[in-house]
């Protein structure tokens, strides 16, 4: 029994830790989101999540909204990581943490 809870926890720790925290609204050239080791072509209304890494080639650009409204735009040959994210829609309390 304790196996299965500690699997469940484990699991309920990744879903937490891959949660949607955005989208990407333009994506234009070269873009991808590198997530959990594979680079996937990105493109508007895909979600972005707390881990992601979003890379555009020299002829990319890529806009993303986050939940709190904030607003990213890269140019090209840019590599942008969010290290963490976290809000709170009913206090607006927040952190924002990239690189």
């Amino acid at each position: 029994m304790r196996w299965i809870l500690a699997v469940a926890a484990a699991a309920f720790g990744l879903a937490a830790y891959a949660q949607d925290v955005g989208q990407i609204k333009n994506a234009k050239g070269a873009v991808y989101v590198e997530r959990e080791g594979k680079r996937i072509p990105a493109s508007a209304g895909m979600p972005v999540r707390g881990a992601d890494t979003l890379v555009t080639g020299a002829d990319g650009a890529v806009g993303v909204t986050f939940l709190d409204n904030t607003m990213v735009s890269a140019g090209p040959s840019t590599v942008f990581s969010i290290e963490s994210y976290r809000f709170d829609s009913t206090t607006h309390d927040g952190q924002f943490d990239a690189a």
